[in-house]
């Protein structure tokens, strides 16, 4: 399989360490086969290329550039994901649902910054082309 060259809804397999809680790399491992750069765990050792349903910070959702607020090191942005229905009873255990990344700073002041991620959206798909 080439990278970045799979459709969302391409089915394959999944590989993580972890059953019940993938890393952010895990997703991104599994994705690098989709052209949104993003795979998560649909069933038992299957991965489904997604594209992000949107990214959230603090129950907010973002939009681009994805900005958030990097003071408390605990608060983290979310990327979500649309499940199919007949799925929700697999991803409903464990993390398997989002993904939790870092708020970076932007380098500009101590208050501003960015999601580290943005796996899955158009802007990362067209980058990663």
């Amino acid at each position: 399989m080439s990278v970045h060259s799979r459709d969302v809804g391409t089915v394959f397999g999944w590989y993580s360490s972890s059953k019940l809680n993938p890393s952010e790399k895990d997703f991104m491992q599994n994705g690098m086969f989709c052209k949104s750069g993003l795979a998560y765990n649909s069933n038992m050792n299957e991965a489904t290329c997604v594209n992000t349903s949107g990214i959230w910070f603090q129950q907010n959702q973002l939009n681009q550039p994805y900005k958030c607020s990097p003071k408390n090191p605990n608060d983290l942005c979310t990327i979500k994901f649309p499940i199919p229905s007949n799925q929700t009873n697999y991803t409903s255990q464990g993390s398997l649902s989002s993904i939790q990344t870092k708020c970076s700073c932007a380098l500009t002041d101590q208050l501003s910054g960015f999601c580290s991620n943005i796996v899955g959206t158009d802007q990362y798909a067209i980058y990663a082309s």
